[in-house]
Formats: C-alpha cells, sequence, structure tokens
C-alpha cells in the first residue's frame, strides 16, 4: 500500500528544479556511476551486456517494469515525438539508457523515476515490496495525465474494452464501452479471446420490477487493441486465505499482429517474493540467444524456450506491432 506523505506546491516545484538541472547538466549523478564489475573467471561468457539496474532493497518490482519498457519500439517513439511533455523526456533518456547494449556491464539508479511517480501522485512509494502491476498502472496514468493535459493523441496503451450482460431469465442485454489500458486475464486463460462467465443472483433492471434476481452472462471483450497490448496475468485467489495461483499460462510469441516483446515474472508466495524481467533483444543477432533475462543487475543472454520453462511465474506480458528487432 502507498503510504502518504504531504508535498507543498513550492516544495514539489523545488524538487523538480532541482532534479531537473541536475539531470541535464550532471547526468552522472542520475547514471549513479556504471557498475563495471565482470564475473571471476568468466570473462567472455557474453557477447554483449545491456544494463542492470540497481536494486535498493524491494526496488525488484519497479525494475522489472522498467526493464520491460524499455524493450518497446513503440514507447520510446511516443516519448520521444511528445518530448515537450517534460515526464515524457525524462523517460524517454532513461529507458533509452537502459536499453542500450554495452561491451561491459553497467548498471543505473531508478530513483529519478520513482520521484517523478511520487512528485506526481503527492504520495510515497514507502519502503516495503510493491505490486509490478501497480506501479505499471500509476506510471501509465501518469503518462497518460501528462498527455491529456498537453492534448497529445495517439497514447499507445489506449485501447477499448466492451462489456456486455445478457440476463438468463428476460434476456435484457446492457453495454458498456471503455477505455482499457491494461487487461486482465487468469493463467490458462487465452490473452485475446473474449471473458465470459455466469454471474447468479443478479440485479437486473428487468427482472428487478418483480423483485426477482436472475443469472446473468458477463462477456468482456476488446474492440480496439492497444498499440501496447499489456496483459496482466491475476494470480491471486482465495482459499481461506490469500493465495498465488501458480498455474502455468500460455505466453505466444505473437497475438494476432502483437509480438510479445518482454515478460515481468514473480517468484515467492502471494505476499512475498522477486520480480525478474525477460526481454527480447533490441538488435537482430546470429546468435541463437535473442533474449535478455535480467533480475536487478544480474543479466543472462538466453532463448525463448529457456524462458517459456518459467511461464508458472509469468505476471506481466507486454506484445506491440512493428518491431525493428531480428523475429525469429
Amino acid at each position: 500500500m502507498l503510504l502518504s506523505v504531504r508535498l507543498t506546491t513550492k516544495n514539489a516545484l523545488v524538487l523538480i528544479a532541482v532534479f531537473t538541472s541536475a539531470y541535464l547538466l550532471l547526468p552522472s549523478l542520475t547514471v549513479n556511476s556504471y557498475s563495471k564489475k565482470k564475473r571471476k573467471g568468466d570473462e567472455n561468457a557474453l557477447r554483449s551486456y545491456t544494463t542492470g539496474l540497481i536494486n535498493r532493497g524491494v526496488t525488484c518490482y519497479a525494475n522489472s517494469v522498467l526493464q520491460a519498457l524499455s524493450s518497446s519500439d513503440a514507447l520510446l517513439s511516443f516519448l520521444n515525438k511528445n518530448s515537450q511533455v517534460s515526464a515524457n523526456e525524462e523517460l524517454y533518456n532513461f529507458l533509452k539508457n537502459v536499453s542500450l547494449e554495452t561491451t561491459e556491464p553497467r548498471s543505473l539508479d531508478i530513483d529519478s523515476v520513482l520521484m517523478m511517480i511520487e512528485i506526481h501522485f503527492d504520495s510515497r512509494l514507502g519502503c516495503s515490496q510493491q505490486d509490478a502491476h501497480e506501479l505499471l498502472l500509476k506510471l501509465i496514468e501518469l503518462l497518460n495525465d501528462e498527455s491529456k493535459d498537453h492534448l497529445v493523441e495517439d497514447f499507445p496503451f489506449s485501447g477499448l474494452q466492451m462489456e456486455r450482460i445478457e440476463c438468463c431469465k428476460c434476456n435484457n442485454v446492457k453495454t458498456k464501452l471503455s477505455k482499457v489500458l491494461v487487461i486482465e486475464k487468469m493463467p490458462g486463460e487465452d490473452l485475446i479471446a473474449p471473458h465470459r462467465n455466469l454471474i447468479s443472483e443478479y440485479n437486473c433492471s428487468n427482472c428487478c420490477k418483480n423483485k426477482e434476481t436472475s443469472t446473468v452472462i458477463y462477456t468482456q471483450f476488446l474492440v480496439t487493441v492497444p498499440q501496447i497490448l499489456v496483459v496482466h496475468i491475476n494470480r491471486s485467489m482465495m482459499v481461506n486465505s490469500a493465495l498465488k495461483n501458480t498455474q502455468s499460462t500460455n505466453v505466444p510469441l505473437s497475438v494476432g499482429n502483437r509480438e510479445l516483446s518482454a515478460i515481468v515474472f514473480h517468484s515467492g508466495d502471494h505476499n512475498s517474493g522477486h520480480y525478474y524481467c525477460a526481454r527480447r533483444k533490441r538488435k537482430a543477432t546470429s546468435s541463437l540467444k535473442k533474449w535478455w533475462l535480467i533480475s536487478d543487475e544480474k543479466i543472462e543472454e538466453t532463448t525463448f524456450r529457456n524462458i517459456s520453462r518459467k511461464v508458472n511465474e509469468a505476471y506481466l506480458l507486454f506484445y506491440e506491432a512493428h518491431r525493428e528487432y531480428d523475429r525469429s
């Protein structure tokens, strides 16, 4: 849970001004100096490297989300195109740095991004483990708020979702069209197919006139697929108490014309554990290892076959169209 903190407008502006100046004039302050530690006795283990993120104790949830977002060409293009928005410019510079492939290990500090979120929502992220899905929603909401304030169109996470409720007793049908930024699925559920279930003892507006409840068929489906399709695999379930659903889920390399670019995983139980990320390499390579497996500052080159063995821990899936990387 996020902890509240009081920030006056004046203090917030001072923080933004100080941080922005430091970022523009002294980028090493936000980079926090690159980690150049090499593995002992394993100098040639990797042909190339990418950028790790420093874990300040419990920030793996944020590290994994930022690694996943750094793989998105569509997001980087949107942020760069709309760099007149300060949040867009800051996040673009950060994610661009994260996405770079290098010849030696290096790591960045994420404090600048966390501070940006805290200032926007006038709240503190706290010192305990947070949920990667909730952090992602806050970051998307921040970018969406800033985009609306500056009349920016074509927000890449924005899609349209239809909800349909049909009464089994009177056949009355109600529909609702709404904006959706992240879709939710249960483990094992088809990622793009309509979600259907029966709801009993529903107060149908027609049947209520006779003081009766009824069973309805609830259907939910995407009408417009967002440019960046994010799927949250909801692994929470109640069996006397909250437990984690460890059922495997299908993680296809493509959904329609959207291709898988990154996965955020969660290991552990419902109340604790560790988040880590797999993201596809941005550049074509002749190597069979076309993916990065990243846990904070630990980075491995790997294959999708190896990644697919971890699908019982898949938590957030990222798909997008028009990738620049090697498609195999």
